[in-house]
């Protein structure tokens, strides 16, 4: 209950959604609460604008998404990166050592995609499934989990340290292989 408590105020979409329906005013200049990753990082003081602008020409010239630059720069830590990198895209960022996905949900999904794809399904809340993401999940993914569980996907955002800690904890090897596919789920395999 606390984890989704946690969700809902911190994704700007059910935040709003739940201030409505107490008959809170909600401010539309607010906008999606999306920021550049880097200004939220200057903006809470983690680094300054010239780090901000090393740490992006480092990633360039190395191929690295800006988290994993600060974080090999030694600007800030993995936790406070993945927040800023999910702000940036406007997800939820979640702690997954304060939750425990549901066996159900687990069962539906097979191991190859959770590994594949750095993701960790957690539950099911309001009808929608709600997947830990190390990064931003493409559309494929999000309709192959549909076709899966039955549910949209939602997607909250983790370490991917954390997310693969949970696959490793929740998937272990010779486990959850063997998932039924429904129908419309290509796997690629003939």
């Amino acid at each position: 209950e606390l984890a989704r408590a946690m969700l809902c105020l911190t994704d700007p979409e059910r935040k709003r959604d739940y201030d409505e329906s107490l008959g809170r005013e909600v401010d539309e200049a607010a906008g999606d609460g999306k920021k550049p990753m880097a200004r939220v990082l200057v903006e809470r003081g983690v680094m300054t604008k010239a780090q901000a602008k090393e740490a992006e020409e480092f990633a360039e010239a190395r191929g690295l998404s800006l988290r994993d630059a600060v974080v090999q720069l030694k600007l800030t830590d993995q936790e406070t990166a993945t927040e800023a990198y999910a702000r940036e895209l406007g997800r939820p960022y979640v702690d997954l050592s304060q939750m425990i996905p549901d066996d159900a949900v687990l069962d539906r999904v097979p191991r190859s995609t959770v590994k594949q794809n750095a993701i960790l399904p957690l539950f099911i809340d309001d009808e929608v499934l709600l997947v830990a993401c190390a990064y931003e999940p493409s559309h494929e993914l999000e309709e192959e989990i549909q076709l899966r569980v039955g549910a949209p996907m939602r997607v909250v955002m983790a370490t991917p340290l954390a997310v693969n800690q949970g696959i490793a904890k929740y998937y272990p090897p010779g486990t959850r292989e063997n998932v039924e596919e429904p129908a419309g789920v290509r796997t690629g395999k003939k």
